[in-house]
């Protein structure tokens, strides 16, 4: 992690292991589902998104994900 964490330091992001091909498929499907904006609504993404797609909401529970911005911010 040490690794990661100096590579999101002098890069500012850093690409992490930590969910599966399956989950990552569910979550694409999930935003498949999204309703299409008109353009003049698009103002860089959706609100809400936890409640849009819980899928979304379960990977930011998931403890593989949870713990790479733990250990940058803390529990």
């Amino acid at each position: 992690m040490n690794n990661t964490l100096r590579t999101l330091d002098t890069d500012g992001y850093a690409l992490v292991a930590g969910i599966s091909p399956a989950e990552v498929a569910k979550i694409l499907d999930a935003a498949e589902s999204l309703p299409a904006a008109e353009p003049e609504e698009v103002r860089g993404g959706y609100r809400d998104l936890f409640t849009l797609l819980p899928a979304v909401r379960d990977l930011a529970g998931h403890p593989g994900i949870r713990r790479w911005p733990a250990a940058v911010l803390g529990p």
